[in-house]
Formats: structure tokens, sequence, C-alpha cells
């Protein structure tokens, strides 16, 4: 009886083994086969799903860099025009000071007295008294002058005249030398002579 459990028992389990191996062995080959496939897959995805976010992270930052050197550029952009505006200013305002300053000394020299000077200022009926006191003393003090000779004029006796070239050296007094038509052809002839007394 224990010998016909015995067997009965161990050809059991050669017949599970048997179906085992006939029927669930492949079964589980093609679920682990599917599993490995699918890790590669999920592992491949990851390492695609990584380098696209380092793609995208990196065009990000290309783009942060790009709006960076752009506002950098559009700063410099302004900063250069404003410079442009300030040099066209001072440059106009250099040109109307100029032109001012030209235009000042044109006048300038289209009048040159601009101001009355010391010497033209009006003077006080006490400064003129003065004046005139001042220069008969100083007439006084001064020898006699050389005087012009013309007609009506009168000289004082002791004042000689000059030797004419015509006479041959004479000294004609002024009163007969307004009859003398020798004396007014000779002034005609050379207004610029000096007929002044010595």
């Amino acid at each position: 009886m224990f010998e016909f459990v015995f067997m009965m028992a161990l050809s059991c389990a050669v017949a599970g083994w048997a179906i085992d191996r006939a029927l669930l062995a492949p079964r589980r080959a093609a679920k682990a086969a599917a599993q490995a496939a699918d890790d590669l897959l999920a592992e491949r995805r990851e390492r695609e799903m990584g380098a696209l976010r380092a793609r995208e992270r990196e065009a990000e930052l290309r783009l942060r860099d790009t709006a960076a050197r752009t506002l950098a550029a559009e700063k410099m952009h302004l900063l250069k025009e404003r410079e442009a505006e300030l040099r066209l200013l001072d440059t106009e305002a250099r040109i109307r000071e100029a032109v001012a300053r030209r235009a000042e000394a044109a006048e300038k020299s289209a009048s040159p007295v601009a101001k009355p000077s010391r010497a033209f200022r009006e003077l006080s009926p006490e400064e003129t008294a003065a004046r005139r006191e001042a220069r008969g003393k100083k007439n006084d003090a001064a020898p006699a002058r050389a005087q012009k000779v013309g007609p009506g004029d009168r000289l004082a006796p002791e004042v000689s005249l000059p030797p004419r070239a015509d006479d041959g050296g004479s000294s004609t007094p002024p009163w007969e030398m307004e009859t003398d038509p020798a004396y007014w052809r000779e002034v005609a002839e050379n207004p610029v002579s000096d007929h002044r007394v010595h």
C-alpha cells in the first residue's frame, strides 16, 4: 500500500514537471522577455527625456542670454543716440557762440568808437575855465610860434616875413601880397607850399 501511494505521488510530480516544462515555461520565458523589453524601453525613454530636458534647459539659457544681449545692445544704442544728441547740441551752441562773437566783432569794426572816451566827455564850466587859464599860462611861457599867412592876415611889427622866391629875396608885407597877382598865382600853382612865418 505504501509503495502504491509513493509511486502515485512520484508519477504526479513527474507529470506536473512535464506539464510545466511543456506549457508554463515558455509562457514565463515570454513574460520575462516582455518585461526585459519593457525595462529597456523605459530606460531608453528615460534617457531620451533626460536629453530632451537638457536641450530645453540649454535652449532656455540661450534664449535668456540672447534677451540679455539684446537689452544691453538696446541700452548701448540709446546711450550712443543720447551722446550724439548731446554732441549735436554742444556743436550748435558753439556755432551760435562763434556767430555771436563774429557779429560782435563786425559791429565793433563797423563802429570803432563804441563808447565816448574820457577825452571827449563834456566838461563842467569850472573845468573849462581852469583849462583855459592853464592853456593861457602855457602860451605865455612858450616862445612865439609860427603863424600862417593868408589873405586878410596882419602880422605883428616884430615878425619878419621870409624872402620870396620870385622877387630875388625881397620881403613883401601881407597887405601888399593881397593885391599882388604873382603871389596868388604862386599859391594856386603850389597849394601845399608852406607859407608860414618862421
